[in-house]
């Protein structure tokens, strides 16, 4: 269940020596792309980085990631059971998000981590990831939002109190500049309460160029296509592949971009802190290393041909919320929709969701929906799906889809895939609506494949 408070994972942390330097993240979208970015340029540049992001996808060890890897089932078990001795000994009684917090930091310890890049795993003022006893290099506030008002508030102000609860006097914070103006007064007069005054900046442009906090302007600028100087050109090879990054870094999302720019923003930080070099001309490499990190359920390109026998590639995405609903809903409308051609959608919900939210800002009326349940949560037993047939029902009462194209197979996930396939018939098919669900698929995946000869 969660628990919200700091005196547990206080107890579990209070013999864990900190060595590491560390950059905390908190948002209610974004975050975990921007913490797989940030990681991606410190490891590129030499610099041992761990990560932790919350929920885990397929297995619950690879959530804690070092040097661009996630750990390996035998040292998680190892820490697990380290961790499980004392707080059973001392009668802490965690839950046990804070045990696998706990188990993350004496990971990064034992792994000889330079920098960790942790997310908060829900809001961020008494999130267990704010319990390092050190203080933090730099911290990160991405795009907010409602969610999870059960526990943090019903309102955003609420919501925004509590991310804004991982800055620190003294730390230099950078905020998605995006956010709604109520998000950015928030952070504002919390950043004057704890005596940060301008010390919180907003950062949109990719190449991380601090925006005037005061302004209402959204700077979304690419950085621009330059040669690589010649200090920098090792063979033609690294040429032809600086251009080809460049190209990509052309076909990045706006919000990409934006986390991208946070990203190199809080590099530029990490590094002056510690006193390493950052060269200019080191930049267009530690963003070419950046843009090629294919974050998991994260607009993801894949197959599901050994499940279906579907050719087409599917998108898989996790958005679960109306907020994160609509990014997903640009990104369809302008890469998949061809002409009139119906979108075929593969969602589950869990419960406490805005559903309705997320299916208004993602369907057509002449779109295909699959309703399914994903299965159990490896270490979450409070985490519930919808049913699939109240979700039906919601959507009928709506009226946003043809009754016709609404179909629902419960917790046969593989069913609900295979009908999927079926009714696209070769079109555009998005499995989308809960990260709990993107697991489920990929577990599918990753079973198909170990199971062929």
């Amino acid at each position: 269940m969660i628990q919200p408070g700091l005196a547990r994972i206080a107890r579990l942390v209070r013999h864990t020596p900190i060595p590491w330097r560390y950059v905390h993240v908190a948002g209610t979208n974004g975050k975990g792309s921007i913490c797989a970015y940030l990681t991606a340029m410190l490891n590129v540049h030499g610099i041992r980085a761990g990560r932790f992001t919350s929920p885990h996808l397929i297995d619950r060890w690879d959530c804690i990631n070092v040097a661009e890897e996630p750990i390996s089932e035998w040292v998680f078990r190892l820490v697990e059971e380290q961790i499980a001795h004392r707080n059973e000994q001392d009668g802490i009684a965690a839950s046990e998000f804070e045990l696998l917090t706990a188990a993350a930091f004496e990971v990064f310890t034992k792994e000889d981590v330079k920098v960790a890049v942790i997310e908060a795993g829900l809001g961020g003022r008494d999130d267990a990831t704010n319990a390092v006893p050190t203080t933090p290099t730099v911290t990160i506030i991405s795009k907010v939002g409602l969610d999870h008002q059960t526990v943090l508030g019903p309102e955003l102000y609420d919501i925004a109190l509590h991310k804004a609860g991982i800055m620190k006097p003294g730390v230099p914070c950078l905020v998605d500049a995006t956010n709604e103006s109520l998000v950015l007064d928030v952070i504002r007069a919390e950043s004057r309460r704890i005596g940060l005054h301008r010390g919180a900046i907003s950062v949109t442009t990719v190449d991380g160029t601090e925006a005037d906090w005061t302004s209402d302007e959204v700077h979304t600028a690419l950085l621009e296509h330059v040669e690589p100087p010649e200090e920098a050109i090792i063979d033609d090879d690294d040429e032809e592949s600086w251009a080809s990054d460049s190209d990509d870094l052309f076909e990045l999302e706006p919000h990409q971009r934006i986390h991208l720019g946070l990203a190199l923003s809080a590099m530029r930080m990490v590094c002056k802190a510690m006193d390493w070099d950052l060269e200019e001309w080191h930049i267009p490499f530690i963003i070419a290393a950046a843009i090629r990190v294919q974050f998991p359920g994260r607009l993801q390109k894949g197959t599901i041909k050994s499940l279906t026998g579907r050719a087409e590639k599917v998108l898989i995405d996790g958005a679960h919320n109306p907020q994160s609903a609509e990014v997903l809903a640009t990104y369809v409308n302008r890469r998949l929709r061809m002409g009139m051609e119906p979108v075929t959608w593969v969602l589950a919900s869990t419960w406490g969701k805005n559903f309705k939210g997320i299916v208004s800002s993602l369907c057509e009326a002449t779109d295909n929906i699959v309703l399914v349940e994903f299965g159990p949560v490896d270490g979450m037993p409070w985490v519930k799906p919808r049913r699939s047939n109240i979700l039906l029902e919601v959507i009928k009462r709506m009226r946003i889809v043809h009754e016709g194209n609404l179909y629902e197979t419960g917790s046969d996930i593989l069913g609900g895939l295979r009908k999927a396939t079926q009714v696209a018939d070769g079109g555009p098919l998005v499995i989308a609506g809960s990260l709990y669900l993107v697991s489920d698929v990929l577990r599918l995946l990753r079973d198909t494949e170990t199971a062929d000869p």
